[in-house]
């Protein structure tokens, strides 16, 4: 739970941050094998991932199938191509507005 949500963060961790978290110790904390299993497990863009469309919106991905991926954006459900550009954003650089 500490690394969820540490006591000196006032926001959530999303699962994209936990697992670039669990990348970045990938061979020191955790076995290479196990991690990237369950990073892959999880696909390039989890639920509740926020992302950064190429216009420069901000939206929190809700689904993502090698059809579509589902992103809430402005409080609407778009569905987006999956080739479509996005970039992952931590919860700290949501949180902070950068």
């Amino acid at each position: 739970e500490r690394q969820r949500r540490p006591a000196n963060v006032s926001f959530a961790l999303t699962l994209a941050d936990l697992m670039a978290s669990l990348a970045q110790d990938m061979g020191t904390l955790h076995p290479p094998l196990w991690a990237k299993a369950l990073i892959q497990a999880h696909d390039t863009y989890p639920p509740g991932a926020h992302v950064r469309l190429q216009d420069g919106r901000r939206g929190m991905v809700i689904n993502a199938t090698p059809a579509h991926i589902e992103v809430l954006l402005d409080g609407q459900l778009h569905q987006l191509p999956p080739s479509a550009p996005l970039q992952l954003l931590s919860s700290m650089e949501v949180f902070l507005g950068g």
